[in-house]
Protein backbone atom coordinates (compact mmCIF):
# COMPACT_ATOMS: atom_id res chain seq x y z
CA UNK A 1 0.00 0.00 0.00
CA UNK A 2 1.40 3.40 -1.00
CA UNK A 3 2.07 5.94 1.71
CA UNK A 4 0.93 9.52 1.43
CA UNK A 5 2.97 12.39 2.85
CA UNK A 6 1.94 16.00 2.94
CA UNK A 7 3.89 19.21 3.17
CA UNK A 8 1.68 22.15 4.07
CA UNK A 9 2.71 25.76 3.87
CA UNK A 10 0.32 28.66 4.28
CA UNK A 11 0.98 32.12 2.94
CA UNK A 12 -1.33 35.09 3.35
CA UNK A 13 -0.89 38.16 1.21
CA UNK A 14 -2.84 41.34 0.97
CA UNK A 15 -1.72 42.46 -2.44
CA UNK A 16 -3.67 44.35 -5.07
CA UNK A 17 -3.10 43.82 -8.76
CA UNK A 18 -4.02 46.44 -11.31
CA UNK A 19 -4.89 45.88 -14.95
CA UNK A 20 -2.22 44.12 -17.03
CA UNK A 21 0.00 43.32 -14.07
CA UNK A 22 1.65 40.33 -12.39
CA UNK A 23 3.01 39.41 -8.98
CA UNK A 24 5.34 36.64 -7.85
CA UNK A 25 4.65 35.03 -4.48
CA UNK A 26 7.23 32.75 -2.90
CA UNK A 27 7.20 29.78 -0.55
CA UNK A 28 10.27 27.90 0.63
CA UNK A 29 9.97 24.27 1.71
CA UNK A 30 12.46 21.80 3.12
CA UNK A 31 10.41 18.68 2.30
CA UNK A 32 9.86 18.08 6.03
CA UNK A 33 13.59 17.40 6.35
CA UNK A 34 13.39 16.90 10.13
CA UNK A 35 10.79 14.13 9.84
CA UNK A 36 11.68 10.46 9.59
CA UNK A 37 9.57 10.21 6.44
CA UNK A 38 10.86 13.28 4.60
CA UNK A 39 9.69 13.89 1.05
CA UNK A 40 12.40 13.72 -1.63
CA UNK A 41 10.32 12.94 -4.72
CA UNK A 42 6.98 14.48 -5.69
CA UNK A 43 3.98 12.86 -7.31
CA UNK A 44 1.81 15.96 -7.43
CA UNK A 45 1.43 19.43 -5.98
CA UNK A 46 -1.80 21.09 -4.88
CA UNK A 47 -2.25 24.81 -4.39
CA UNK A 48 -5.39 26.20 -2.72
CA UNK A 49 -6.04 29.80 -3.74
CA UNK A 50 -8.40 32.52 -2.57
CA UNK A 51 -8.50 35.80 -4.48
CA UNK A 52 -10.92 38.42 -5.69
CA UNK A 53 -11.13 39.53 -9.30
CA UNK A 54 -13.38 41.82 -11.28
CA UNK A 55 -13.31 39.20 -14.07
CA UNK A 56 -12.16 35.75 -12.93
CA UNK A 57 -11.38 34.54 -16.45
CA UNK A 58 -8.73 37.23 -16.93
CA UNK A 59 -6.56 35.80 -14.14
CA UNK A 60 -3.74 33.32 -14.82
CA UNK A 61 -1.87 31.37 -12.15
CA UNK A 62 1.39 29.55 -12.79
CA UNK A 63 3.68 27.64 -10.44
CA UNK A 64 7.44 27.28 -10.81
CA UNK A 65 9.22 24.53 -8.88
CA UNK A 66 12.69 24.83 -7.31
CA UNK A 67 14.01 22.87 -10.31
CA UNK A 68 12.59 25.47 -12.70
CA UNK A 69 9.60 23.52 -14.02
CA UNK A 70 6.84 26.01 -14.84
CA UNK A 71 3.26 24.86 -15.08
CA UNK A 72 0.08 26.84 -15.67
CA UNK A 73 -2.37 25.98 -12.90
CA UNK A 74 -5.16 28.23 -14.12
CA UNK A 75 -5.21 29.52 -17.68
CA UNK A 76 -7.14 32.58 -18.80
CA UNK A 77 -10.69 31.79 -19.80
CA UNK A 78 -12.17 34.48 -22.05
CA UNK A 79 -15.80 33.45 -21.54
CA UNK A 80 -15.55 33.45 -17.71
CA UNK A 81 -16.66 36.98 -16.79
CA UNK A 82 -17.68 36.14 -13.23
CA UNK A 83 -16.77 38.62 -10.50
CA UNK A 84 -16.88 35.84 -7.87
CA UNK A 85 -13.08 35.41 -7.81
CA UNK A 86 -11.63 32.18 -6.44
CA UNK A 87 -12.63 31.03 -2.98
CA UNK A 88 -10.50 28.15 -1.77
CA UNK A 89 -10.03 26.72 -5.27
CA UNK A 90 -7.67 23.75 -5.21
CA UNK A 91 -5.47 23.52 -8.31
CA UNK A 92 -3.24 20.51 -8.93
CA UNK A 93 -0.34 19.62 -11.18
CA UNK A 94 1.73 16.50 -11.88
CA UNK A 95 4.24 18.35 -14.09
CA UNK A 96 6.82 18.21 -11.31
CA UNK A 97 6.58 14.41 -10.93
CA UNK A 98 9.79 13.00 -9.48
CA UNK A 99 11.27 16.37 -8.53
CA UNK A 100 12.75 17.15 -5.13
CA UNK A 101 10.33 19.52 -3.33
CA UNK A 102 13.05 21.32 -1.37
CA UNK A 103 13.69 24.93 -2.28
CA UNK A 104 11.81 28.01 -3.40
CA UNK A 105 8.47 27.71 -5.15
CA UNK A 106 7.02 30.67 -7.06
CA UNK A 107 3.33 31.27 -7.68
CA UNK A 108 2.82 33.90 -10.39
CA UNK A 109 -0.52 35.69 -10.53
CA UNK A 110 -1.14 37.74 -13.66
CA UNK A 111 -4.15 39.67 -14.93
CA UNK A 112 -5.20 41.26 -18.18
CA UNK A 113 -7.71 44.11 -18.33
CA UNK A 114 -8.95 43.42 -14.82
CA UNK A 115 -8.08 44.14 -11.25
CA UNK A 116 -8.03 41.95 -8.19
CA UNK A 117 -6.59 41.36 -4.79
CA UNK A 118 -4.68 38.22 -3.94
CA UNK A 119 -5.57 36.91 -0.52
CA UNK A 120 -4.30 33.45 0.47
CA UNK A 121 -2.49 30.45 -0.97
CA UNK A 122 -1.86 27.09 0.66
CA UNK A 123 0.84 24.82 -0.72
Amino acid sequence: MAQSFHIYKFMCFDRSLGPNSAADLYIKTDGCADASNCVRSLEHVQVAVTLSASQRGKVELSLTSPSGTRQILLARRHVDVSSQGLNGWVLMTVHCWGEDPRGNWTLTVSTTSTSGAFAVWKF
